[in-house]
Protein backbone atom coordinates (compact mmCIF):
# COMPACT_ATOMS: atom_id res chain seq x y z
CA UNK A 1 0.00 0.00 0.00
CA UNK A 2 2.76 2.44 0.90
CA UNK A 3 4.49 1.88 -2.42
CA UNK A 4 1.24 2.48 -4.27
CA UNK A 5 0.61 5.67 -2.29
CA UNK A 6 4.09 6.91 -3.11
CA UNK A 7 3.59 6.17 -6.76
CA UNK A 8 0.27 8.03 -6.81
CA UNK A 9 1.83 11.03 -4.99
CA UNK A 10 4.68 11.15 -7.50
CA UNK A 11 2.25 11.16 -10.42
CA UNK A 12 0.18 13.93 -8.83
CA UNK A 13 3.33 15.98 -8.29
CA UNK A 14 4.38 15.51 -11.90
CA UNK A 15 0.94 16.50 -13.13
CA UNK A 16 0.90 19.61 -10.90
CA UNK A 17 4.39 20.60 -12.07
CA UNK A 18 3.34 20.27 -15.73
CA UNK A 19 0.27 22.43 -15.12
CA UNK A 20 1.89 25.23 -13.09
CA UNK A 21 5.35 25.37 -14.74
CA UNK A 22 4.14 27.40 -17.76
CA UNK A 23 2.23 29.72 -15.41
CA UNK A 24 5.38 30.35 -13.31
CA UNK A 25 7.43 31.02 -16.41
CA UNK A 26 4.78 33.44 -17.67
CA UNK A 27 4.68 35.27 -14.34
CA UNK A 28 8.48 35.56 -14.32
CA UNK A 29 8.47 36.99 -17.82
CA UNK A 30 5.71 39.44 -16.92
CA UNK A 31 7.70 40.62 -13.89
CA UNK A 32 10.83 41.14 -16.02
CA UNK A 33 8.83 43.03 -18.66
CA UNK A 34 7.18 45.20 -15.99
CA UNK A 35 10.57 45.90 -14.42
CA UNK A 36 12.09 47.07 -17.71
CA UNK A 37 8.92 48.97 -18.54
CA UNK A 38 9.14 50.85 -15.25
CA UNK A 39 12.78 51.70 -15.95
CA UNK A 40 11.98 52.92 -19.47
CA UNK A 41 9.03 54.98 -18.26
CA UNK A 42 11.21 56.39 -15.46
CA UNK A 43 13.92 57.34 -17.95
CA UNK A 44 11.36 58.97 -20.24
CA UNK A 45 9.81 60.91 -17.38
CA UNK A 46 13.22 61.84 -15.94
CA UNK A 47 14.52 62.88 -19.33
CA UNK A 48 11.43 64.95 -19.97
CA UNK A 49 11.73 66.64 -16.59
CA UNK A 50 15.46 67.25 -17.09
CA UNK A 51 14.84 68.66 -20.57
CA UNK A 52 12.18 71.04 -19.29
CA UNK A 53 14.29 71.86 -16.22
CA UNK A 54 17.14 72.88 -18.47
CA UNK A 55 14.88 74.54 -21.06
CA UNK A 56 13.27 76.72 -18.39
CA UNK A 57 16.70 77.69 -17.02
CA UNK A 58 16.27 76.03 -13.64
CA UNK A 59 19.45 74.01 -14.11
CA UNK A 60 21.46 77.18 -14.82
CA UNK A 61 20.05 78.82 -11.70
CA UNK A 62 20.89 75.80 -9.53
CA UNK A 63 24.42 75.53 -10.92
CA UNK A 64 25.05 79.25 -10.41
CA UNK A 65 23.91 79.06 -6.78
CA UNK A 66 26.16 76.06 -6.22
CA UNK A 67 29.23 77.77 -7.72
CA UNK A 68 28.77 80.94 -5.68
CA UNK A 69 28.19 78.94 -2.48
CA UNK A 70 31.36 76.94 -3.15
CA UNK A 71 33.42 80.16 -3.27
CA UNK A 72 32.62 80.99 0.34
CA UNK A 73 34.33 78.99 3.11
CA UNK A 74 31.42 78.45 5.47
CA UNK A 75 30.65 76.21 8.40
CA UNK A 76 33.27 73.51 8.89
CA UNK A 77 35.32 74.70 5.88
CA UNK A 78 35.34 78.25 7.24
CA UNK A 79 36.73 77.05 10.54
CA UNK A 80 39.23 74.86 8.71
CA UNK A 81 40.46 77.86 6.66
CA UNK A 82 40.97 79.85 9.85
CA UNK A 83 42.59 77.15 11.98
CA UNK A 84 44.49 75.08 9.41
CA UNK A 85 45.17 76.83 6.10
CA UNK A 86 47.33 73.88 4.99
CA UNK A 87 44.41 71.43 5.18
CA UNK A 88 42.03 73.96 3.64
CA UNK A 89 44.41 74.45 0.71
CA UNK A 90 44.67 70.67 0.31
CA UNK A 91 40.87 70.32 0.37
CA UNK A 92 40.30 73.08 -2.21
CA UNK A 93 43.18 71.92 -4.39
CA UNK A 94 45.01 75.26 -4.47
CA UNK A 95 48.72 75.71 -3.72
CA UNK A 96 49.55 76.55 -0.14
CA UNK A 97 52.17 79.21 0.51
CA UNK A 98 53.74 78.66 3.90
CA UNK A 99 53.72 82.04 5.65
CA UNK A 100 56.53 83.17 7.90
CA UNK A 101 55.72 82.89 11.57
CA UNK A 102 55.14 86.31 13.08
CA UNK A 103 53.78 87.40 16.41
CA UNK A 104 50.67 89.47 15.71
CA UNK A 105 50.25 92.46 17.98
CA UNK A 106 46.55 92.62 18.79
CA UNK A 107 44.83 95.95 19.31
CA UNK A 108 43.06 95.53 22.66
CA UNK A 109 40.80 98.54 22.10
CA UNK A 110 39.89 97.52 18.58
CA UNK A 111 40.27 93.75 17.98
CA UNK A 112 38.14 93.57 14.80
CA UNK A 113 40.32 95.44 12.32
CA UNK A 114 39.42 95.80 8.67
CA UNK A 115 36.19 95.59 6.66
CA UNK A 116 33.74 92.69 6.55
CA UNK A 117 30.78 92.33 4.16
CA UNK A 118 27.68 90.86 5.78
CA UNK A 119 24.61 89.40 4.03
CA UNK A 120 25.06 90.48 0.44
CA UNK A 121 21.86 89.34 -1.30
CA UNK A 122 19.13 90.37 -3.78
CA UNK A 123 16.14 92.21 -2.27
CA UNK A 124 13.79 89.72 -3.97
CA UNK A 125 14.04 86.03 -4.72
CA UNK A 126 13.77 86.86 -8.45
CA UNK A 127 13.24 89.81 -10.81
CA UNK A 128 11.29 90.10 -14.04
CA UNK A 129 13.20 91.13 -17.14
CA UNK A 130 11.53 94.55 -17.30
CA UNK A 131 12.33 95.54 -13.71
CA UNK A 132 15.34 96.96 -11.90
CA UNK A 133 17.73 94.56 -10.19
CA UNK A 134 18.65 95.51 -6.66
CA UNK A 135 20.96 93.92 -4.08
CA UNK A 136 21.87 95.08 -0.59
CA UNK A 137 24.60 94.35 1.94
CA UNK A 138 25.62 95.41 5.42
CA UNK A 139 29.24 96.35 6.03
CA UNK A 140 31.10 96.39 9.34
CA UNK A 141 34.37 98.28 9.52
CA UNK A 142 36.95 99.51 11.98
CA UNK A 143 40.33 101.19 11.62
CA UNK A 144 43.67 101.07 13.45
CA UNK A 145 45.76 104.20 13.97
CA UNK A 146 44.52 106.46 11.20
CA UNK A 147 41.38 107.51 9.39
CA UNK A 148 40.45 105.15 6.58
CA UNK A 149 38.50 105.79 3.41
CA UNK A 150 36.46 103.01 1.83
CA UNK A 151 34.78 102.81 -1.58
CA UNK A 152 32.06 100.44 -2.84
CA UNK A 153 31.54 99.07 -6.36
CA UNK A 154 29.23 96.53 -7.98
CA UNK A 155 29.51 94.29 -11.00
CA UNK A 156 27.07 91.94 -12.69
CA UNK A 157 27.99 89.02 -14.89
CA UNK A 158 27.44 89.96 -18.53
CA UNK A 159 26.63 93.63 -17.80
CA UNK A 160 29.05 96.17 -19.35
CA UNK A 161 31.72 93.48 -19.81
CA UNK A 162 31.65 92.76 -16.06
CA UNK A 163 33.20 96.17 -15.33
CA UNK A 164 32.53 97.50 -11.79
CA UNK A 165 30.21 100.47 -11.40
CA UNK A 166 29.90 102.69 -8.29
CA UNK A 167 27.58 101.35 -5.60
CA UNK A 168 25.38 103.39 -3.28
CA UNK A 169 26.94 103.56 0.18
CA UNK A 170 24.66 104.57 3.04
CA UNK A 171 25.82 105.67 6.48
CA UNK A 172 26.61 108.70 8.63
CA UNK A 173 30.00 109.25 7.00
CA UNK A 174 29.04 108.07 3.49
CA UNK A 175 28.76 110.13 0.34
CA UNK A 176 28.08 108.54 -3.04
CA UNK A 177 30.03 105.30 -3.09
CA UNK A 178 32.64 106.42 -0.51
CA UNK A 179 32.74 106.42 3.27
CA UNK A 180 35.04 107.39 6.12
CA UNK A 181 36.09 105.31 9.14
CA UNK A 182 37.42 107.38 12.00
CA UNK A 183 40.60 106.50 13.87
CA UNK A 184 40.14 103.55 16.24
CA UNK A 185 36.36 103.70 15.84
CA UNK A 186 33.94 101.09 14.45
CA UNK A 187 31.56 101.99 11.64
CA UNK A 188 28.62 100.41 9.85
CA UNK A 189 27.39 101.01 6.33
CA UNK A 190 24.78 99.69 3.95
CA UNK A 191 25.63 99.14 0.30
CA UNK A 192 23.14 98.98 -2.58
CA UNK A 193 23.83 97.58 -6.02
CA UNK A 194 21.31 98.76 -8.63
CA UNK A 195 21.23 97.50 -12.22
CA UNK A 196 18.78 98.56 -14.96
CA UNK A 197 16.19 96.34 -16.70
CA UNK A 198 17.85 94.16 -19.31
CA UNK A 199 21.15 93.91 -17.43
CA UNK A 200 20.61 90.15 -17.47
CA UNK A 201 19.34 88.78 -20.78
CA UNK A 202 16.17 86.74 -20.30
CA UNK A 203 16.86 84.00 -22.86
CA UNK A 204 15.02 81.36 -20.85
CA UNK A 205 12.13 81.44 -18.44
CA UNK A 206 14.64 81.44 -15.55
CA UNK A 207 18.08 83.08 -15.92
CA UNK A 208 20.90 83.50 -13.40
CA UNK A 209 23.91 85.80 -13.14
CA UNK A 210 26.55 86.39 -10.48
CA UNK A 211 26.62 89.81 -8.83
CA UNK A 212 29.72 90.99 -6.97
CA UNK A 213 30.09 93.65 -4.30
CA UNK A 214 33.59 95.14 -4.10
CA UNK A 215 34.85 97.17 -1.15
CA UNK A 216 38.28 98.82 -1.28
CA UNK A 217 40.05 100.62 1.54
CA UNK A 218 43.51 101.81 2.50
CA UNK A 219 45.39 100.12 5.30
CA UNK A 220 48.87 100.25 6.78
CA UNK A 221 50.62 97.27 8.35
CA UNK A 222 53.89 97.52 10.26
CA UNK A 223 56.39 94.85 11.22
CA UNK A 224 59.68 94.57 13.08
CA UNK A 225 62.53 92.07 13.39
CA UNK A 226 64.60 92.12 16.56
CA UNK A 227 68.31 91.29 16.16
CA UNK A 228 71.13 90.87 18.66
CA UNK A 229 74.73 91.68 17.69
CA UNK A 230 78.17 90.79 19.04
CA UNK A 231 81.52 91.46 17.41
CA UNK A 232 83.04 88.60 15.44
CA UNK A 233 86.26 88.29 17.46
CA UNK A 234 84.35 87.87 20.71
CA UNK A 235 82.06 85.22 19.16
CA UNK A 236 85.11 83.28 17.91
CA UNK A 237 86.76 83.52 21.32
CA UNK A 238 83.72 81.86 22.94
CA UNK A 239 84.46 78.71 20.87
CA UNK A 240 80.79 77.83 20.30
CA UNK A 241 79.50 78.70 23.77
CA UNK A 242 76.09 80.34 24.01
CA UNK A 243 76.80 84.11 24.21
CA UNK A 244 73.53 84.76 26.05
CA UNK A 245 74.43 82.29 28.81
CA UNK A 246 78.01 83.56 28.92
CA UNK A 247 76.91 87.17 29.45
CA UNK A 248 73.89 86.27 31.58
CA UNK A 249 71.47 87.92 29.13
CA UNK A 250 67.90 86.60 28.82
CA UNK A 251 65.32 87.45 26.18
CA UNK A 252 61.79 86.02 26.30
CA UNK A 253 61.57 86.30 22.50
CA UNK A 254 64.45 83.86 21.92
CA UNK A 255 63.38 80.29 21.21
CA UNK A 256 65.38 77.14 21.98
CA UNK A 257 67.42 77.62 18.79
CA UNK A 258 68.19 81.26 19.65
CA UNK A 259 65.90 82.55 16.90
CA UNK A 260 63.39 85.39 17.29
CA UNK A 261 59.97 85.71 15.65
CA UNK A 262 59.22 88.98 13.94
CA UNK A 263 56.23 91.07 14.97
CA UNK A 264 53.38 92.37 12.81
CA UNK A 265 50.54 94.73 13.59
CA UNK A 266 47.07 93.26 13.09
CA UNK A 267 44.99 93.80 9.98
CA UNK A 268 43.97 92.20 6.68
CA UNK A 269 47.60 91.68 5.64
CA UNK A 270 50.36 90.44 7.93
CA UNK A 271 53.93 91.66 7.43
CA UNK A 272 56.44 89.08 8.61
CA UNK A 273 60.23 89.05 8.46
CA UNK A 274 62.63 86.18 8.92
CA UNK A 275 66.28 85.98 9.93
CA UNK A 276 66.72 82.22 9.84
CA UNK A 277 69.97 81.91 11.80
CA UNK A 278 70.73 81.72 15.53
CA UNK A 279 71.40 85.01 17.31
CA UNK A 280 73.55 86.96 17.95
CA UNK A 281 74.77 88.16 14.55
CA UNK A 282 78.33 89.37 14.00
CA UNK A 283 79.94 92.12 11.98
CA UNK A 284 81.18 91.76 8.38
CA UNK A 285 79.23 88.55 7.76
CA UNK A 286 76.34 88.66 5.26
CA UNK A 287 72.90 87.48 6.40
CA UNK A 288 69.70 87.06 4.43
CA UNK A 289 66.68 89.05 5.53
CA UNK A 290 63.38 87.83 4.07
CA UNK A 291 60.06 89.64 4.19
CA UNK A 292 56.62 88.32 3.32
CA UNK A 293 53.13 89.75 2.88
CA UNK A 294 50.53 87.15 3.81
CA UNK A 295 46.80 87.26 4.36
CA UNK A 296 44.83 87.17 7.56
CA UNK A 297 42.72 84.01 7.10
CA UNK A 298 39.83 85.52 9.05
CA UNK A 299 39.42 88.38 6.54
CA UNK A 300 38.64 87.40 2.95
CA UNK A 301 40.22 89.61 0.30
CA UNK A 302 43.36 90.52 -1.62
CA UNK A 303 45.78 93.40 -2.11
CA UNK A 304 44.52 95.52 -4.99
CA UNK A 305 47.46 97.91 -4.98
CA UNK A 306 50.62 98.05 -2.91
CA UNK A 307 51.40 101.75 -2.57
CA UNK A 308 54.77 101.28 -0.87
CA UNK A 309 56.84 98.90 1.21
CA UNK A 310 59.72 100.43 3.17
CA UNK A 311 62.44 99.29 5.55
CA UNK A 312 64.05 101.27 8.37
CA UNK A 313 67.53 99.89 9.10
CA UNK A 314 69.59 100.88 12.19
CA UNK A 315 72.45 103.31 11.62
CA UNK A 316 73.93 104.74 14.85
CA UNK A 317 77.39 105.36 16.25
CA UNK A 318 78.14 101.82 17.41
CA UNK A 319 75.83 99.85 15.12
CA UNK A 320 75.56 100.32 11.37
CA UNK A 321 73.85 97.93 8.94
CA UNK A 322 74.05 98.13 5.18
CA UNK A 323 72.06 96.26 2.55
CA UNK A 324 73.34 94.53 -0.56
CA UNK A 325 73.90 96.96 -3.41
CA UNK A 326 75.35 99.74 -1.27
CA UNK A 327 78.96 100.76 -1.73
CA UNK A 328 81.26 98.11 -0.37
CA UNK A 329 78.64 95.37 -0.38
CA UNK A 330 77.96 93.81 -3.77
CA UNK A 331 77.88 90.14 -4.68
CA UNK A 332 77.97 88.79 -8.26
CA UNK A 333 74.70 87.29 -9.49
CA UNK A 334 72.67 88.66 -6.59
CA UNK A 335 70.44 91.70 -6.23
CA UNK A 336 68.53 93.17 -3.30
CA UNK A 337 64.78 93.69 -3.65
CA UNK A 338 65.11 97.05 -1.84
CA UNK A 339 67.00 100.25 -2.67
CA UNK A 340 68.35 103.02 -0.47
CA UNK A 341 66.35 106.27 -0.58
CA UNK A 342 67.89 108.32 2.26
CA UNK A 343 67.72 108.94 5.99
CA UNK A 344 64.63 107.72 7.76
CA UNK A 345 63.64 108.17 11.37
CA UNK A 346 66.34 109.25 13.79
CA UNK A 347 69.03 106.57 13.91
CA UNK A 348 67.71 104.74 10.82
CA UNK A 349 68.34 104.58 7.08
CA UNK A 350 65.35 104.10 4.81
CA UNK A 351 64.93 101.69 1.91
CA UNK A 352 62.02 101.10 -0.43
CA UNK A 353 60.89 98.17 -2.55
CA UNK A 354 62.29 98.37 -6.06
CA UNK A 355 59.87 99.66 -8.70
CA UNK A 356 59.97 96.45 -10.75
CA UNK A 357 59.04 94.43 -7.66
CA UNK A 358 56.27 96.89 -6.83
CA UNK A 359 54.91 96.64 -10.37
CA UNK A 360 54.89 92.83 -10.08
CA UNK A 361 52.71 92.94 -6.95
CA UNK A 362 50.38 95.42 -8.65
CA UNK A 363 49.91 93.30 -11.77
CA UNK A 364 46.20 92.90 -12.43
CA UNK A 365 44.82 89.36 -12.46
CA UNK A 366 42.61 90.13 -15.47
CA UNK A 367 41.76 88.00 -18.49
CA UNK A 368 44.83 89.18 -20.43
CA UNK A 369 47.23 88.33 -17.60
CA UNK A 370 45.61 84.95 -16.94
CA UNK A 371 45.72 84.04 -20.64
CA UNK A 372 49.32 85.21 -21.14
CA UNK A 373 50.72 83.45 -18.07
CA UNK A 374 48.39 80.41 -18.24
CA UNK A 375 47.24 80.99 -14.67
CA UNK A 376 43.90 80.72 -12.95
CA UNK A 377 42.70 83.78 -11.05
CA UNK A 378 43.44 82.05 -7.73
CA UNK A 379 46.96 81.10 -8.85
CA UNK A 380 47.58 84.66 -10.05
CA UNK A 381 46.56 86.08 -6.68
CA UNK A 382 48.64 83.56 -4.75
CA UNK A 383 51.71 84.25 -6.92
CA UNK A 384 51.61 88.05 -7.26
CA UNK A 385 49.56 89.24 -4.28
CA UNK A 386 51.24 87.26 -1.50
CA UNK A 387 54.91 87.87 -2.35
CA UNK A 388 58.16 87.19 -0.53
CA UNK A 389 61.10 89.59 -0.83
CA UNK A 390 64.71 89.21 0.28
CA UNK A 391 67.98 91.05 0.62
CA UNK A 392 71.41 90.34 2.01
CA UNK A 393 72.54 92.58 4.84
CA UNK A 394 75.61 92.93 7.05
CA UNK A 395 76.71 95.01 10.00
CA UNK A 396 79.78 97.13 9.37
CA UNK A 397 79.98 98.21 13.04
CA UNK A 398 78.82 96.47 16.23
CA UNK A 399 79.62 97.10 19.92
CA UNK A 400 82.88 95.47 21.12
CA UNK A 401 82.56 92.74 23.72
CA UNK A 402 78.94 93.39 24.62
CA UNK A 403 75.59 92.08 23.42
CA UNK A 404 73.33 94.73 21.95
CA UNK A 405 70.02 94.53 20.09
CA UNK A 406 68.13 96.72 17.67
CA UNK A 407 65.22 96.33 15.25
CA UNK A 408 64.68 96.47 11.54
CA UNK A 409 61.29 98.06 10.93
CA UNK A 410 59.03 97.60 7.92
CA UNK A 411 55.88 99.37 6.79
CA UNK A 412 53.46 98.49 3.99
CA UNK A 413 50.65 100.74 2.80
CA UNK A 414 48.16 99.20 0.42
CA UNK A 415 44.65 99.29 -0.94
CA UNK A 416 42.83 96.16 0.15
CA UNK A 417 39.95 94.65 -1.81
CA UNK A 418 37.13 92.67 -0.19
CA UNK A 419 34.46 90.99 -2.31
CA UNK A 420 31.30 88.99 -1.85
CA UNK A 421 29.08 87.32 -4.44
CA UNK A 422 25.37 86.64 -4.76
CA UNK A 423 23.16 85.06 -7.43
CA UNK A 424 20.53 87.15 -9.23
CA UNK A 425 17.63 85.33 -10.90
CA UNK A 426 15.75 87.04 -13.73
CA UNK A 427 12.55 85.52 -15.12
CA UNK A 428 11.12 86.07 -18.54
CA UNK A 429 7.82 87.91 -18.60
CA UNK A 430 4.95 85.75 -19.87
CA UNK A 431 2.29 87.79 -21.71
Amino acid sequence: MSSQAGSIGSKVSETTSKVFSPIGTLISRIIVILFFAIIIVGLIIGGRLAYNYNKLGSADVAVKHGLVAAEKPAGILGKLAATSPELYALWTGKPYVDPFVAEVEKNEENPNLGVVIKEFKPVDSFFYENSDIKLTASIQASSLAEETKIAAFCSLEGFRNNQPVPAQLLGNTASGNAGLIFKNQPAEFQARCLFPPGAVKAEKLRNAAKATLIITYEFTTKGSQKMWFLDKQTILSLEGKDPFQYYGVSDSQLDSRRKIKSKSTDGPVLLAMKMDLPQPLSDENPYELSLQLSYNNLLRGTIEKLEYLTLQVPSVEDLDIILEGERGFTLPGSRCDFEYIGQGEEGFKQYQLRQDKLASVNKECNKETLSTLALSERECIDFFKAPTFSCLMKATKVPDGVLQFDNIRAEAKYIYRVTDNAVVEVRKSIV
